[in-house]
C-alpha cells in the first residue's frame, strides 16, 4: 500500500554518465548550495512520462516494457551547455537542438500516446532538471557537459520520496542491429 502523500509514476529516460553526473552535482553545489536539488544518481532527461498513481498498475508497466523493447535507436552524443532557469526550476539544456535526442524521444511519445500511457498535457523538452527554486527566468551559456547516451531506461519514481528505481533498460544498438525486429 502506498504511503500517504507518496505517488508513483513511470518514465522513460537516459542519464548522464556517472562521472558527468558527479561533475554536474559539484556545479549544482557551487551555484545553489542548500536548495532542493536532484541527486546525482537521479539526474536524467525524461523522454516520456505517465500520470501519477497511488500505485503503478502492473498492466501499465507491462505496456511500458513492451514499448521500450520496440525502441530502436543509435547511440548518440549529448552536450548540455546552457543553464536555464524558469520561475520554479533550473535545468541544463543544449544550446542547439540535438536531432538524435529527439529521434529517441519521438517514437516513445508516439507509442505511449497510442497506448494511452502518456501523461496528460506532457510536452517534451531537451533538458535535465538540476534543482528547484523560486526566481526570475534566465538563460546563460556555460562550459558544458558531454557524454554518450548508450541506453534507454524505464524508471519508477516515488514522487515525494525522491526515489528512482530502474525497472528495465535497453542498450541503444542502432536501427540496423540484427537483434532488433519490427513488430
Amino acid at each position: 500500500m502506498a504511503k500517504r502523500g507518496i505517488l508513483h509514476r513511470a518514465f522513460f529516460a537516459f542519464r548522464p554518465a556517472p562521472l558527468v553526473s558527479a561533475q554536474i552535482g559539484n556545479m549544482i553545489e557551487e551555484i545553489a548550495p542548500g536548495l532542493p536539488r536532484v541527486g546525482n544518481e537521479r539526474l536524467h532527461s525524461t523522454l516520456g512520462i505517465t500520470n501519477d498513481y497511488k500505485a503503478l498498475p502492473a498492466p501499465l508497466i507491462d505496456e511500458l516494457r513492451a514499448i521500450g523493447g520496440e525502441i530502436s535507436a543509435d547511440r548518440f552524443d549529448v552536450t548540455v551547455d546552457r543553464l536555464s532557469g524558469s520561475e520554479g526550476s533550473v535545468a541544463l539544456r543544449p544550446s542547439r537542438i540535438n536531432p538524435a535526442w529527439r529521434d529517441l524521444e519521438a517514437p516513445i511519445e508516439k507509442k505511449m500516446r497510442r497506448a494511452g500511457a502518456l501523461r496528460d498535457g506532457w510536452r517534451f523538452s531537451q533538458h535535465i532538471t538540476l534543482y528547484y527554486r523560486s526566481g526570475v527566468p534566465f538563460s546563460r551559456v556555460i562550459g558544458g557537459y558531454d557524454w554518450s547516451v548508450e541506453e534507454l531506461l524505464l524508471i519508477h519514481s516515488r514522487v515525494g520520496a525522491g526515489e528512482h528505481r530502474v525497472l528495465d533498460r535497453w542498450p541503444l544498438r542502432g536501427r540496423n542491429d540484427p537483434q532488433f525486429r519490427l513488430f
